[in-house]
């Protein structure tokens, strides 16, 4: 496990993203503010209840930091990371699918009231591989 100085250092938990990712989620409605609380809605358990364990934990984006770093220094191309990544969503949806008759979805009536475009979206290039 990190301990708050690893954190930090590689960007993680700091004021300014902390600050950023809480207004993205009062935007998108997955919590609200009640005086000086911040409250979840039902959209937000239901959400949170829904991807896996590995997909919450820190170690899953420091180590995905790692590979970018790497992609900086050349040791590792774009493409690759890319085609795990791809792989690693897949098998995610996979298997979360295989779990969806267990969950409460009643709460995403509209699948546009909820989706967003992602701000960071690059067109994708896979190996020619595939």
């Amino acid at each position: 496990m990190l301990n708050e100085a690893d954190t930090r250092r590689i960007g993680l938990r700091t004021p300014e993203t902390r600050a950023g990712i809480i207004e993205n989620i009062i935007k998108t409605g997955y919590v609200y503010r009640e005086g000086k609380r911040l409250l979840p809605t039902q959209i937000a358990y239901t959400f949170c209840d829904i991807p896996p364990d590995r997909l919450k934990e820190v170690e899953l984006t420091v180590d995905w930091k790692k590979q970018l770093a790497k992609i900086q220094t050349r040791s590792l191309s774009p493409d690759e990371f890319l085609y795990q990544i791809n792989n690693f969503i897949t098998n995610i949806i996979s298997d979360t699918k295989a779990e969806m008759p267990n969950k409460n979805l009643d709460i995403f009536q509209s699948e546009s009231d909820y989706l967003t475009i992602c701000p960071f979206s690059v067109p994708l290039s896979f190996p020619s591989s595939w």
